[in-house]
C-alpha cells in the first residue's frame, strides 16, 4: 500500500541551491535541521543530556551559553511587549525560525535591513533596556533586534489572527529579500523567495522548544483564545458568575473568581449534558455554549446582570449561573444550588442540598471539549449566532450523535431545522494559543478520536473499488488517501467536497489532479480545504524515541499521517499517552501502533496544521 508524495523538480533545484550557498557562507551544510540547530546553537557536544522521555526536545537554560541566552531572552521579551500592545498572541517559532534561515545571530542587527527609525514606536521603547546598555553600539543592537522583531510579528497577522498564507507572502515579498539577499538565486529571485519562504514557516516547529520557559504546560486553551464578535477581536475573556432571581439579579457571586472562558465552557457542558452523554452530543454542547454565552449579553440587552466589557486588556463577560442563562459546574471542584428550581443560583464547591461532584483529572469530557476550543457556531455572514438551546435540543443532539453524526453535521442540521432556523452555516475557528495554562490539564495527546471518521476503511466500505489515480483500487493502494481523509474530519475545518469521506475524497482528488498517474498522493490538499494546511511531509521519527518525537509533534499542532512496514502502510496519529501511540489505521481494526507494527528505526511522519 505504499504512497508517496511527488516533489516538484524546480522545487528540489532551488532548495539545494540555497542550501549550498548556505553551505559556502557559513561552512557547514544548511537548510534548518535539528542538528544543524545544536551546532548553530554551540550544543551538539552534549547532545545526549538534550534529550528526556519528558522532553525530547527541550533545551535548558543551563545549557545555553550567555550569548544564546540573551537571544532567548531578547525574542521573548520583544515578542511579549508586541503581544501585550496588540493584545494578540505571537508564535514565537515563526520568529526565530526567520531570525535563523542563515544561522547567524547577527543577522537580526545587519544594517542592510535599512531600518525606518521612524517606524519605531515611541511607546514601545524599553527605557530602562536602552539606560542599562553599556554602549551606543548595544543600544543600536537592540533597537534594531526589537525593530526586525515586531516586523516579524507584524508580517504574521492579518485580521488579529495568525494567517500563514498572509505571512508566506510577506516573507516572500519583503523579509527574505531584506535578510536574505544573498541567498537568492539571480535568476529566480522571486521563486527562490518563495522557497525559502516556505522553508521557514515548515521548520518553525523545531524551535519551539528553544523558546518555551516550560514545555510542559497544558496544552488545554483556557482563556487564550481570540474570538471574533460583530467585528470585534475579543482576547483574554473571563466569566464572572452572577447571581440569578433567587438571590438578586445583577451582583455577583461572592467568593467565586473569575473564570478562563474556555473552562467555564467545560463547566457548562459538565452541568448541561452531562458526562455520560456520547462524546459528539458533548462537542455539539460545547460549540452551541460557547456561542451563546458570547451573544448572551448582546440578545440581552446587557440586562439582568449580563455584560462583556473590557477591562484593562481583559474581558469581562459576566453570565447568571442558572437556567437563566446555562448553568456552569466547576469542572474541578464541583457545585450546588440550595434547590433545582428555574432560576436558582449555582455556586463552586459542596455545601448544600444539590451537589455535583468533581470530573476525574482524565474524564472522557475534558479531551472531547478541548477539541471544540475556540468552535463558534457562524452564520453565512459570519455573525455568531446565539445558539439557545433547551432540554429537547440536548436530547435530539444525543439522538443525533447515536446514529453516528458527528458534532459538525449535528450543529448543521439542528440550527437549520424548522425548529430552530437560525441559518448556520459553518463552524469557525478562534486563533488559540497552546499557552495557557489550567487546572484541567489535557493535552492534544490524549484526545481520543471520536467520530465516524476513525473508523472509515480502505477495504469493505462503499468506495472500496474506486481507481486511485489510476494506480489501483483504495482497498489495495488508498491507505494514504484514507489517512489524510480521516485527519481532515477529524479538524472540524471546512472541505468543498459535499458529504466528505473517503469515497467522496478520492473521487475529488482524482478530478483535480491529486494523484500520479501510479496513484500516488499529493499531500497538498488545501485545494479542498484551504485551512487544513501542509506543514511538512518529511518529518523523520522511529525507534525506542518515536512515542517522544511524536508527542512533540502532537503538541506542536500536527494532526499526523506516518508511514510504516518500512514504508508500505500509512496510518493516521491520534494521540500518544506514556509510551504508547495510538492510531486510526485504514488497513486495520488495531490502535495501538507499537503492538500491531512497532516502530521501523524511520519512518516518514506528515504533518498538517489548521491555519
Amino acid at each position: 500500500m505504499e504512497n508517496k508524495e511527488e516533489d516538484g523538480i524546480i522545487a528540489k533545484l532551488i532548495k539545494s541551491k540555497m542550501k549550498l550557498k548556505i553551505y559556502v557562507g557559513i561552512g557547514v551544510i544548511a537548510g534548518i535541521s535539528f542538528l544543524l540547530f545544536l551546532v548553530i546553537m554551540g550544543t551538539l557536544e552534549p547532545i545526549t543530556s538534550l534529550f528526556s522521555t519528558d522532553k525530547s526536545l527541550h533545551i535548558e537554560d543551563d545549557k545555553l551559553n550567555d550569548s544564546q541566552k540573551s537571544f532567548k531572552e531578547r525574542i521573548n521579551k520583544v515578542v511579549e511587549a508586541y503581544e501585550k500592545k496588540h493584545n494578540i498572541k505571537i508564535d514565537k517559532s515563526l520568529v526565530l525560525s526567520t531570525l535563523m534561515y542563515s544561522g547567524n545571530y547577527d543577522q537580526i542587527y545587519d544594517e542592510s535591513l535599512q531600518m525606518d527609525q521612524n517606524s519605531l514606536d515611541a511607546e514601545d521603547e524599553d527605557t530602562e533596556d536602552l539606560e542599562n546598555s553599556a554602549t551606543k553600539e548595544e543600544m543600536k543592537k537592540y533597537r534594531t533586534s526589537r525593530w526586525t522583531i515586531n516586523k516579524i510579528c507584524k508580517s504574521m497577522i492579518k485580521d488579529n489572527n495568525i494567517d500563514l498564507d498572509y505571512f508566506e507572502d510577506n516573507l516572500a515579498n519583503d523579509i527574505v529579500p531584506s535578510l536574505y539577499k544573498d541567498y537568492l538565486d539571480e535568476a529566480h529571485p522571486e521563486s527562490s523567495a518563495r522557497a525559502i519562504a516556505r522553508d521557514i514557516i515548515e521548520n518553525a516547529s523545531m524551535y519551539k522548544y528553544f523558546l518555551e520557559e516550560d514545555e510542559e504546560e497544558s496544552c488545554t486553551q483556557s482563556g487564550a483564545c481570540t474570538y471574533n464578535l460583530d467585528g470585534v477581536n475579543i482576547s483574554n475573556v473571563k466569566v464572572r458568575l452572577m447571581k440569578c432571581v433567587d438571590e438578586g439579579w445583577g451582583t455577583p457571586i461572592e467568593g467565586e473568581e473569575l473564570v478562563d472562558f474556555e473552562k467555564y465552557v467545560l463547566g457548562v457542558t459538565y452541568a448541561e449534558i452531562g458526562p455520560d452523554s456520547p462524546a459528539e452530543a458533548q462537542k455539539t454542547e460545547a460549540t452551541a455554549a460557547r456561542s451563546y454565552a458570547l451573544t448572551r449579553p448582546g440578545a440581552m440587552g446587557s440586562s439582568a446582570g449580563t455584560n462583556i466589557e473590557e477591562k484593562d486588556g481583559q474581558w469581562i463577560l459576566s453570565l447568571r449561573n442558572c437556567t437563566e442563562d446555562q448553568v456552569y459546574c466547576d469542572p474541578d471542584k464541583g457545585c450546588y444550588a440550595a434547590g433545582n428550581n428555574t432560576g436558582n443560583t449555582v455556586h463552586s464547591g459542596s455545601n448544600g442540598s444539590q451537589y455535583k461532584g468533581p470530573l476525574a483529572a482524565d474524564a472522557p469530557i475534558r479531551a472531547a471539549v478541548a477539541q471544540t476550543a475556540g468552535k463558534l457556531l457562524l452564520r453565512g455572514d459570519g455573525t455568531v449566532i446565539n445558539a439557545g438551546y433547551l432540554d429537547v435540543d440536548q436530547r435530539r443532539w444525543i439522538e443525533l450523535a447515536n446514529t453516528g453524526k458527528d458534532y459538525t453535521e449535528i450543529l448543521m442540521e439542528h440550527y437549520n431545522s424548522s425548529y430552530r432556523p437560525y441559518g448556520a452555516s459553518t463552524i469557525g475557528e478562534s486563533n488559540c494559543s497552546s499557552s495557557g495554562s489550567s487546572s484541567n490539564k489535557t493535552c492534544a495527546t490524549n484526545n481520543a478520536a471520536a467520530g465516524p471518521y476513525a473508523d472509515w476503511k480502505q477495504c469493505n466500505a462503499p468506495w472500496s473499488n474506486l481507481s486511485v489515480g489510476g494506480g489501483g483500487s483504495v482497498c489495495s493502494i488508498g491507505c494514504a488517501m484514507t489517512s489524510v481523509a480521516m485527519q481532515m474530519a477529524r479538524t472540524g475545518v471546512e472541505i468543498s467536497i459535499p458529504d466528505f469521506n473517503p469515497g467522496t475524497f478520492v473521487t475529488a482528488m482524482n478530478a483535480n489532479g491529486g494523484f500520479t498517474s501510479g496513484g500516488l498522493i499529493y499531500w497538498d490538499v488545501s485545494q479542498f480545504a484551504p485551512r487544513f494546511r501542509l506543514i511538512s511531509a518529511e518529518y523523520a521519527v522511529g525507534g525506542a524515541s518515536a512515542p517522544d518525537q511524536i508527542r512533540s509533534l502532537l503538541k506542536d499542532g500536527c494532526y499526523l499521517v506516518v508511514n510504516v512496514r518500512q514504508g508500505g502502510h500509512y496510518v493516521a496519529i491520534d494521540r500518544v499517552e506514556g509510551d504508547t501511540v495510538y492510531m486510526m489505521d485504514p488497513g486495520g481494526n488495531g490502535t495501538n501502533l507499537n503492538e500491531v507494527y512497532g516502530f521501523d528505526s524511520k519512518m516518514q511522519a506528515i504533518c498538517y496544521k489548521v491555519s
